[in-house]
């Protein structure tokens, strides 16, 4: 059974909040450097697999300033198939991308 890890982004509107949430979320250690590269570490050799990977309540705002970071858990879906299934929830028309 997959596990189910939703960043919320109601709260999230600076990178540092962005990369505490990341942290709090998927359990990472105090070590983890909240960039992307160890973003990306994290998705790709870290994170106990198979997982589902939700991002919820993100408006126009957040697509634009975290683009970069939505992008790659995007990159991570692609490289770990079905592993990794990431979901994009918008709150402002409700569509999923």
């Amino acid at each position: 059974m997959s596990q189910v890890i939703t960043l919320d982004f109601k709260g999230i509107h600076t990178y540092h909040q962005f990369y505490n949430q990341c942290k709090k979320q998927f359990d990472l250690p105090e070590y983890f450097g909240h960039n992307l590269d160890a973003l990306w570490d994290m998705l790709t050799t870290e994170l106990p697999l198979p997982v589902v990977v939700q991002c919820i309540h993100l408006t126009s705002f957040h697509q634009q300033k975290f683009a970069r970071q939505l992008a790659l858990f995007k990159e991570a879906a692609n490289e770990l198939g079905a592993a990794f299934i990431y979901i994009q929830m918008d709150s402002e028309d409700g569509d999923m991308g």
